[in-house]
């Protein structure tokens, strides 16, 4: 008769520390490959976004509104490209679509971990200058990229794409974080320290910006921020830490 031998406990101890080591071993492996997808993805879903600026822009003789106001209600680009809102203001005559360009889903990094409410919430916001006065030049480098900020006062904005001069070097969406919310926020400064907002570099230490042809670059670390046209001077790092360079 043959008998069956049974693992001893010392055994099985020595099977399950292997495979807790492999474990061990493999995750951050698979949180790496993990988040190279939702990079790429991050990647795609910002062209999206871009585009659906560029064909907004082209439905309105080449203007994208930032911020707007509308009767008692306002605005923003999120808002605009993913709702529609038809638009009777004088400062603003050519923001006359009332049809949704994109599916509000796509202003979603998968990377982020907020909830994702759209709207004034949207994690992927527009670039809104810190000066929107006679001073701005300085930081939209206006002699470089062009004059093409148009302000209705210092709150309210859009863009227009006949004025600029070097699109690839201008961008306009990028993935940004709150800290008050802990989630994307509708805008990013690139200067300045009176508010919350700012792009993030979620993506292991970068960050993907949207630019006005219609590309996406992953912009890697401070130096990469502060290597664009625009300096980007102020940001989070991927832990969610505001950083002021």
């Amino acid at each position: 008769m043959r008998r069956i031998k049974f693992f001893t406990l010392i055994e099985l101890l020595v099977v399950i520390t292997i495979i807790a080591i492999l474990a061990a071993m493999l995750l951050p492996a698979l949180n790496r490959a993990r988040e190279r997808g939702h990079a790429i993805r991050c990647v795609s879903n910002l062209q999206q976004v871009g585009q659906a600026g560029m064909l907004y822009g082209n439905d309105n003789n080449q203007y994208l509104p930032g911020y707007l106001p509308v009767g008692s209600t306002y605005y923003t680009t999120a808002t605009i490209l993913t709702a529609g809102a038809a638009f009777n203001d004088p400062t603003f005559v050519y923001q006359l679509s009332n049809s949704a360009y994109i599916n509000a889903e796509v202003f979603h990094c998968p990377s982020d971990r907020g909830k994702f409410r759209g709207g004034l919430d949207a994690v992927y916001g527009i670039y809104r200058p810190s000066e929107m006065g006679n001073s701005r030049g300085n930081e939209i480098r206006t002699a470089q990229l062009g004059d093409f900020l148009v302000a209705q006062d210092d709150t309210c904005f859009s863009y227009n794409y006949k004025k600029m001069k070097r699109t690839t070097e201008i961008y306009l969406f990028a993935d940004t974080y709150r800290d008050d919310q802990k989630t994307g926020g509708w805008f990013f400064r690139i200067q300045g320290s009176s508010d919350t907002m700012s792009v993030i570099l979620r993506h292991s230490g970068a960050v993907n910006l949207a630019y006005a042809d219609g590309h996406v670059g992953t912009v890697n670390g401070p130096n990469g921020l502060a290597a664009q046209r625009m300096p980007i001077r102020r940001f989070f790092d991927q832990n969610g830490i505001f950083r002021q360079e």
